[in-house]
């Protein structure tokens, strides 16, 4: 979270060239994630937590819409 928050300074002070010329981070997935909660939402604790809840949301979503297009033969499933 925090070099997501030091990206956000980055932008804010040298913009997008700045940033283009950071260092390289170890989890840029993460980092990205982070940076992007902390546009969003501000400098909130809970900002890069709400960007990962979205994401898994959103593939639990997906997969649930996948999944009813396949058939399992040989296999009954009860209603409730």
């Amino acid at each position: 979270m925090l070099q997501g928050a030091t990206w956000l300074n980055t932008l804010r002070d040298h913009g997008f060239n700045g940033l283009l010329t950071s260092p390289i981070v170890k989890s840029p997935l993460m980092v990205f994630i982070a940076f992007f909660g902390f546009l969003l939402f501000g400098f909130q604790i809970w900002a890069p937590y709400a960007i990962n809840a979205l994401l898994v949301f959103g593939l639990l979503i997906s997969l649930d819409l996948l999944s009813r297009k396949l058939r399992v033969y040989g296999l009954e499933y009860a209603s409730l």
